[in-house]
């Protein structure tokens, strides 16, 4: 994984840099394409987002959340919304809820949907702010892909 400096916000996707996969799957369509991101320390005022570019048209069912993991739940998202874009300047809501104020790994899943944008906003954050350890884009495999992976198999 690659941590990406800064503080939540745009965040490209990073996908040969950062897969832990072997370089013969990392051109495969995945079904989990983990991010990872460093936020600065300090203060976060809420709300606040961090958007993911997929580099392309994805068909996209969810988003996981892994909190930190160093025993502080200092920005642990307890109250989140999660919207999809395929240009970068309108969003519409995939999904929002709650998630429980520990370091558990989170997840949120919304009817399968193409987009390239996907956008994580923390609307409350234990200590009143927002960190993240990993955010991972979940795809949904096309049936073309999976023909194709079938056929690679035999």
């Amino acid at each position: 994984m690659v941590a990406f400096p800064g503080p939540l916000g745009e965040v490209g996707h990073r996908e040969q840099q950062q897969s832990p996969l072997p370089a013969r799957q990392r051109h495969r369509r995945q079904a989990h394409h983990p991010l990872a991101l460093r936020v600065q320390p300090g203060p976060r005022p809420l709300p606040v987002s961090i958007t993911i570019d997929l580099g392309e048209e994805r068909t996209v069912g969810g988003l996981t959340y892994q909190p930190r993991l160093d025993g502080d739940a200092t920005g642990i998202i307890t109250d989140y919304t999660v919207e999809l874009s395929t240009d970068p300047t309108r969003y519409t809501q995939a999904a929002d809820g709650l998630w429980a104020l520990d370091s558990t790994l989170k997840s949120a899943t919304f009817a399968a949907r193409t987009a390239r944008y996907v956008r994580l906003t923390a609307l409350v954050g234990f200590a009143g702010c927002a960190s993240a350890a990993e955010i991972g884009i979940v795809d949904v495999p096309r049936p073309d892909d999976e023909v194709r992976d079938r056929r690679r198999r035999r």
